[in-house]
């Protein structure tokens, strides 16, 4: 069964040792460079509230996904996120381990992250954006039977998505 596990010293290891297949390693930043960026962003003052979660089947990592919750305000953040100034989460990190791609997980999971969102648990907002590159059409058809819609916007190279709630 398909299960969110906060970041800890527990999973941080097997997340770190997840690996996309060859020809998806442009699609996305590896693991850990997402691990350094929320490290990084968790010290600035003005660093967005994130949550990182292990994706598991039982008790075996599988995944990785990383929320940003994104402030309000002119210039803010959520700007890139696609947004015009309004508070948003944002979905920047979600894969699974070459090994457990195609057998319904990723859905699985990417429904209890949704679930997860609509309980606004690091701050109010109706909207949940995440972004993929253009010419990854595999994502493109599994982000829209998630539930997100394209914005029409394009920001530093990635096609721009929303799901309201």
């Amino acid at each position: 069964m398909i299960n969110l596990q906060p970041l800890s010293w527990d999973n941080y290891v097997a997340v770190y040792q997840l690996q996309v297949e060859e020809h998806q390693k442009g699609y996305l930043a590896p693991n850990y460079a997402s691990l350094a960026e929320a490290y990084l962003m968790s010290k600035e003052a003005d660093g967005c509230p994130q949550a990182l979660f292990a994706i598991c089947n039982n008790a075996e990592v599988v995944g990785f996904a990383m929320i940003d919750y994104i402030p309000s305000g002119e210039g803010s953040y959520a700007n890139y996120a696609g947004g015009d100034g309004e508070a948003c989460y944002y979905l920047s990190r979600f894969m699974l381990d070459k090994r457990f791609q195609g057998q319904g997980l990723g859905k699985s999971a990417m429904d209890l992250i949704i679930d997860y969102v609509k309980t606004r648990p690091l701050g109010e907002t109706a909207s949940f954006y995440t972004s993929f590159k253009p010419e990854n059409e595999v994502m493109r058809k599994f982000i829209a039977k998630c539930g997100f819609v394209e914005t029409g916007k394009i920001n530093q190279g990635e096609v721009i998505t929303k799901i309201m709630f």
